[in-house]
């Protein structure tokens, strides 16, 4: 009878798991701070391109009016149809205050939450490259919106 050698077992070493799983953790631990700063950005350019369409929609609105801005409005759905728009909330509050006399107004989008900011806009001239107090829209509190900067 001849001696056989044992059959050899083949699979992973738990150190070659272990660093299988490190490696993992590591590359992990880059992604998500990476993938949930571009997760603000997208929404807060997501709100300034819906406040850019309520902007126009506004002065849309001014013109066939006689020169008043919709009343004041804190729900999209009054939103979307005092100024026949699609607008989808997505977790934002939007509120619109009109001013004395119909002629002025301030739109405000906010969202809570992981990414909360602020946004107000008035029925000044579209002009977001003033970081700040100036720019309209503006971002409260300044510096909150990598867009706005």
């Amino acid at each position: 009878m001849k001696h056989q050698p044992p059959k050899r077992i083949k699979g992973f070493t738990i150190l070659e798991l272990m660093i299988t799983v490190t490696i993992a953790g590591i590359i992990t631990a880059f992604a998500i701070p990476n993938y949930t700063a571009s997760l603000e950005r997208a929404i807060e350019k997501d709100i300034i391109k819906q406040m850019n369409l309520i902007h126009a929609a506004q002065n849309s609105y001014f013109a066939r009016s006689g020169n008043q801005y919709i009343p004041n409005t804190t729900t999209v759905a009054a939103l979307n149809t005092a100024l026949d728009l699609s607008i989808i909330a997505n977790g934002n509050t939007y509120t619109i205050v009109r001013g004395v006399g119909g002629t002025t107004y301030q739109l405000s989008v906010s969202r809570g939450g992981a990414t909360a900011m602020t946004i107000n806009m008035t029925d000044d001239a579209w002009d977001p490259k003033f970081a700040g107090a100036q720019g309209n829209p503006r971002c409260i509190p300044i510096g909150n919106c990598p867009s706005l900067r």
